[in-house]
């Protein structure tokens, strides 16, 4: 029984060890650390960054890349610093109990969220690597650790937290399905619920129209025969499946995305799974269907349907083109 036991110990410290990755977090202020990050996205096509800790706080450590930060001038730091302050704030009091609260632990919680802020190509708002989860025996370009990468040059923006918590939903996806499930997320449903968020936090109830959904909105108007299932990387593709999942969202309930994640499943059939399990005896295809028509129509007189909920939506209309139908 005693060798048994002793080979119990064994195995499961051996499952720690390799699910379990030993995120550093004892990081100190002014640390000099090299990053592992996606050479697509660089201006410079790099795929390592040497950054410095310049700001930690209880849940997140914020990394800048060196040579970005050493153009700044002291008094553009200081801004940038006091911008860190108010950021770590709206994550400790709503990004962080909202999210987990409502989908579930992005893993490690007692670990630090670190945030590497680099050069990024214009196009690009931030992302998060899936392998960062894993030891390096396993994925030699991991950063072991919870990581969320940013555009630096985006942090003055007004969206930087809509940013963030958008990447940060894509941690909780990886540990929900991808960790404790063992199933990859369609990419379009993985963006919709990190699409979502902005929404959740409250940003959008702003009447600017710089806010989030409103700037998808425009983004779906120009090009709304764009294809979101069959997802490409271009805003098109964000702004489609976001005015799609708030019109989701808006006639089905969010636990309609909630049990989707806790699914077995992934894309549209994690959606039927979780309408059926709601009491909703529709699809995900009438949905769809649905939503073209309440995107041509937009008028709730015709049919609940036919319409958009949200105030930011209401008086949303396109001009259907046949390929659309």
């Amino acid at each position: 029984m005693k060798l048994i036991f002793k080979h119990k110990i064994l195995i499961i410290f051996f499952l720690f060890f390799f699910l379990f990755p030993a995120f550093a977090n004892a990081d100190t202020l002014g640390q000099r650390s090299n990053f592992f990050i996606d050479s697509s996205f660089s201006t410079l096509k790099e795929n390592q960054v040497a950054a410095t800790l310049q700001k930690s706080f209880i849940k997140l450590n914020f990394y800048f890349d060196n040579n970005w930060w050493n153009q700044k001038t002291e008094k553009e730091k200081e801004n940038i610093i006091l911008i860190l302050e108010n950021i770590d704030y709206e994550f400790e009091n709503n990004i962080y109990p909202v999210l987990t609260n409502t989908f579930g632990s992005e893993g490690y919680s007692n670990q630090k969220t670190n945030i590497l802020f680099y050069p990024m190509r214009a196009d690009v708002r931030g992302y998060v690597r899936n392998i960062d989860s894993y030891e390096k025996i396993i994925a030699p370009e991991s950063n072991e650790r919870k990581m969320i990468y940013l555009n630096a040059d985006n942090i003055s923006k007004n969206l930087l937290r809509d940013d963030i918590a958008h990447e940060f939903m894509h941690l909780i996806t990886i540990n929900q399905k991808e960790k404790r499930i063992g199933q990859s997320e369609d990419l379009w449903l993985n963006e919709a619920r990190s699409e979502y968020v902005s929404t959740l936090l409250g940003y959008n109830e702003s009447s600017k129209e710089d806010n989030y959904l409103k700037i998808r909105a425009r983004s779906f108007i120009e090009k709304p025969t764009t294809s979101f299932v069959e997802w490409e990387e271009s805003s098109y593709s964000y702004s489609s499946v976001n005015v799609f999942i708030h019109y989701l969202v808006d006639h089905y309930g969010l636990e309609v995305l909630v049990d989707s994640l806790k699914s077995s499943q992934k894309g549209i059939e994690s959606i039927d799974y979780a309408l059926r399990i709601n009491g909703s005896h529709k699809t995900f295809s009438d949905i769809f269907s649905d939503w073209v028509i309440a995107s041509y129509i937009n008028d709730c007189s015709v049919g609940e349907y036919y319409c958009y909920k949200n105030k930011n939506l209401i008086n949303l209309s396109i001009i259907l083109f046949n390929n659309f139908i």
